[in-house]
């Protein structure tokens, strides 16, 4: 009897996982069909590219040239998009340089290199790819905690939201910050109930 009580509740158990996993790969197949839609943020185009260009570009060569913002490069005028016109390149600090470099490189290696997507919409993947992942880990801690009809209902409510949707296309400093902020919070509530490292 224990057997089967143990089969049914992992069957219960996985067919949730995959009713989440379903979800998430709409979600992120919805984002990345409709990438094209949306262009940059004023953000962006004002101080992301630029920085995360140079950040790039300086993690690949080590030539502080590059950590110089007021100077004028020869790649500026073979990439798509002259980033260098940013009136923000005195103020490094009011963008995230972490993602703003993360989300550089793979326009370097998607669109430049492999031509495989716009710049823009590569410049945007990763955090489509980031949001995915925090819906899952979101979905998985959820169902930890309140089982896996409420982690699913969390999650539908959650990828349907029109705010996170259209967000995830091309803000690149508030979605990877609710990313951030929402895996500290599970971290610590982990941490609170078991204290380990």
């Amino acid at each position: 009897m224990a057997i089967e009580t143990g089969r049914s509740d992992q069957l219960a158990h996985n067919s949730w996982h995959l009713m989440a996993l379903l979800v998430v790969v709409v979600f992120i197949a919805s984002q990345v069909s409709t990438l094209s839609s949306f262009g940059l943020a004023w953000d962006e185009g004002l101080g992301n590219l630029f920085f995360g260009e140079r950040y790039t570009y300086y993690w690949q060569t080590f030539q502080h040239k590059y950590l110089d913002f007021r100077t004028e490069l020869a790649y500026h005028d073979t990439t798509a998009i002259n980033t260098y016109l940013s009136p923000f390149r005195d103020y490094p600090y009011e963008f995230p340089g972490f993602w703003d470099t993360l989300s550089a490189g793979c326009m370097r290696l998607l669109a430049y290199r492999w031509g495989w997507l716009d710049a823009v919409d590569a410049f945007h993947l990763p955090t489509i790819l980031l949001t995915g992942q925090f819906l899952w880990l979101f979905f998985s801690w959820v169902q930890r905690r309140l089982g896996g009809l409420t982690a699913l209902l969390a999650l539908v409510m959650l990828t349907s939201f029109p705010r996170l949707w259209a967000d995830a296309h091309f803000n690149i400093k508030d979605v990877p910050e609710m990313a951030f902020f929402g895996l500290a919070v599970m971290a610590y509530a982990k941490w609170y109930k078991d204290p380990s490292w």
